[in-house]
């Protein structure tokens, strides 16, 4: 997995008089408690989540990494095919 994964951490100030970067961290991810694990994937049409859980199982994220890499590789061939194919299509309708 070197070099394929990132990991970020993102720390959300919560306090009980100014609950505001909780709420807008909750408005901006879609998020119900902390912490929350995401696993977006990258590809053609944009960043798309493939897993998401407050407190999973470390063996279970290792699961939803693996699988994700596996799925980041489908998105990339799909991308490089869909190049190709825009590629032939703008070849045959320019003179």
């Amino acid at each position: 997995m070197t070099g394929k994964v990132r990991f970020r951490r993102l720390h959300v100030s919560y306090r009980e008089d100014d609950k505001r970067e909780s709420w807008e961290s909750k408005r901006i991810f879609g998020h119900a408690a902390y912490p929350t694990y995401m696993i977006p994937v990258k590809s053609h049409v944009g960043p798309l989540e493939i897993f998401r859980s407050v407190y999973p199982q470390m063996d279970e994220l290792e699961r939803q990494i693996r699988d994700t890499l596996e799925l980041a590789e489908f998105y990339k061939n799909e991308a490089k095919k869909a190049a190709r194919e825009r590629e032939a299509a703008i070849s045959t309708t320019t003179p």
